[in-house]
Order: C-alpha cells, then sequence, then structure tokens
C-alpha cells in the first residue's frame, strides 16, 4: 500500500505524517504548485494587513502574518518532499 498525496500543502502534511507513523511510501503528484498559488493568494489577500513600519535599519526583519503563512505552507511542502519515496 502507498499513501498518495495530490498537492504538498495540507494533503501532503497528512501523507508525511502517515509515513512517519506507518512506514509506508508516500507518492505526491503535483510539485511546486500549491506553495506558489498559496504564495499569491496570501500576498492578495485583503483580509492581511501589513504592520511592519518602515525602517532603515538593514539588520531588522519583521515577521507579519502573510511570512508566518507563507512560511508555514513552506514548510509542510518541505515535509512532503522529505518523505516521499
Amino acid at each position: 500500500r502507498v499513501y498518495h498525496a495530490l498537492s504538498t500543502g495540507y494533503a501532503g502534511l497528512v501523507a508525511a505524517r502517515a509515513k512517519i507513523e506507518t512506514g509506508r511510501p508516500v507518492m505526491l503528484t503535483e510539485h511546486g504548485l500549491y506553495t506558489n498559488e498559496r504564495r499569491i493568494e496570501l500576498a492578495m489577500a485583503d483580509w492581511l494587513h501589513d504592520t511592519s513600519a518602515p525602517t532603515l535599519e538593514l539588520g531588522k526583519r519583521h515577521n507579519d502574518l502573510r511570512n508566518v503563512w507563507t512560511n508555514a505552507f513552506s514548510a509542510y511542502a518541505r515535509a512532503c518532499y522529505e518523505t516521499c519515496d
């Protein structure tokens, strides 16, 4: 038996968890689309407001909610790719 994830998003995250728990192989159908689509959606989202104030400090990075979500979806993709056979 094989776990099949349609995307690297939530389906990929569940498949990665299933692989860890059962040791069964994981197969992924799409590659690279899900994370990019989420990035585009987040960039266009009206409900997310940029809370970072403009600054001239080079070392200072502000993590607004958009970045938190983008990083989460990227982490889901990495988890899926790392467990695929």
